[in-house]
């Protein structure tokens, strides 16, 4: 399959449909999240699964150096160039099992659609992760550091925003 072709994702052509994926995504932060898992280290020799999506990768500085250098490389995003320098190599790509990401949204729509969907999913993704700390140091008899005024304002406002996302976008 061509790089080009790979990119060819359902969602990334429906902007409801990405927002619903978003949405059913972020449901499911606070019941996997945090949860342990044993996670087998899936080494695709073959290439069974042809394109790599940057949820996370790991690469030495040097593979890493190619990618950037790349004279074909999107000034937008690695992720394209990444997998053409994969592709490229004899290196295998690897994968965690029973691993869970969030893939906000694609530019299809526009850079700044984009931008409202990956800091809704970085907003959810804080506050869930807030509230597992307050809960968990409540369970511990710990007292929670005192919130400053500007932090405590930050966090309404980013609170706010989602909550306008959800209203109008969903």
């Amino acid at each position: 399959m061509a790089i080009g072709q790979q990119h060819l994702h359902p969602v990334r052509g429906n902007q409801t449909c990405m927002s619903l994926a978003l949405e059913l995504g972020i449901e499911l932060v606070p019941k996997v999240w945090m949860e342990w898992r044993s996670h087998d280290l899936l080494a695709d020799w073959d290439r069974t699964f042809p394109h790599l999506c940057n949820n996370a990768f790991l690469m030495t500085a040097e593979r890493y150096m190619q990618v950037v250098a790349h004279p074909g490389i999107d000034p937008r995003t690695d992720e394209v160039t990444m997998n053409r320098v994969l592709q490229e190599g004899e290196a295998p790509m690897c994968f965690l099992g029973k691993s869970f990401g969030i893939h906000p949204a694609w530019g299809t729509f526009g850079q700044d659609y984009k931008n409202e969907m990956e800091d809704f999913a970085l907003n959810a993704i804080a506050n869930h992760l807030r509230r597992t700390m307050v809960h968990t140091m409540a369970e511990s008899g710990a007292a929670p550091a005192r919130e400053s005024g500007e932090a405590r304002e930050n966090r309404r406002a980013s609170d706010r925003s989602m909550h306008v996302y959800l209203r109008t976008h969903l």
